[in-house]
């Protein structure tokens, strides 16, 4: 029995090594809204602005015709929706010790753009992702730029879209997160896939690799609320395909557990 422990064991180190952890992931659609009309107060979405009209759900433009949330425009106002978990939909939970987790969504670039998605709760605000472009207390982005904003409203980082997305082109924007690194702050990893000229994978955004995100006395295991945020905006701004994910362990290693303990169980009811 000791030999099979070691080898369940020795296993279990191969597997963890060697094996990609799968991700539990939930994706928001807005498919099941009814259109044209206001997000929130729809399938449990609540409006969180400082003014101006409700964040609209519509009909997709471009190669993304599918049902999307769309910013109303209104210059200055901030236009802001969350939805908290329920039994329709939630997003899984968290811990804040994830090394590899990520926030990802699809956002149609247009000049004027501005859309941000991020994750929330008691614990705090995650970081956000998005692109952002005609920011007046950034002069210097006058075109379309990924954004990433540190948690809890922390510094905001840019990096422009480069040459080649056409006007009107849906992007996957994704971030990847190591909440445990720089210190318990996280650094985070921006890349980004153009869906409508077909990219097949990722590809890295330079300027946004290792980047803090803030995390400090964020709690992430609190985290039970998508939000999206539009402002200084282009009506036809829009964003699709909300999706969470958060690493569990693989089918192998969990069956190696399982194994794994059977045998200890066994071997102590050897010895009574």
């Amino acid at each position: 029995m000791a030999t099979l422990i070691r080898f369940i064991l020795a296993f279990v180190v191969v597997q963890l090594i060697s094996v990609r952890p799968t991700h539990a992931i939930s994706v928001y659609t807005f498919e099941s809204l009814t259109t044209p009309g206001d997000l929130p107060p729809q399938d449990n979405w609540s409006d969180a602005s400082s003014g101006g009209a409700f964040i609209d759900v519509t009909a997709g433009a471009g190669s993304n015709t599918s049902t999307v949330a769309v910013s109303p425009g209104g210059g200055l106002s901030i236009h802001q929706a969350r939805r908290q978990n329920d039994g329709a939909f939630s997003i899984p939970n968290f811990t804040g010790t994830e090394t590899n987790a990520y926030l990802q969504a699809d956002f149609r670039v247009i000049n004027g753009v501005n859309f941000n998605f991020y994750v929330t709760g008691l614990g705090g605000i995650s970081p956000w992702i998005g692109i952002i472009d005609d920011v007046p207390a950034v002069p210097a982005i006058v075109t379309p730029h990924f954004a990433l904003r540190g948690a809890s409203h922390g510094t905001s980082d840019y990096a422009p879209i480069p040459a080649g997305y056409d006007q009107g082109d849906w992007l996957r924007i994704r971030l990847e997160m190591d909440l445990t690194a720089n210190g318990g702050n996280g650094f985070g990893d921006v890349s980004f896939q153009n869906l409508t000229q077909g990219d097949t994978g990722f590809t890295s955004v330079a300027a946004l690799q290792d980047r803090n995100l803030n995390m400090g006395a964020v709690d992430a295991s609190q985290w039970n609320t998508m939000g999206i945020r539009t402002d200084v905006d282009a009506t036809a701004s829009q964003i699709d395909n909300l999706t969470t994910a958060v690493p569990e362990p693989s089918t192998l290693v969990l069956a190696a557990l399982g194994l794994l303990s059977l045998g200890m169980t066994r071997r102590r009811r050897r010895r009574r």
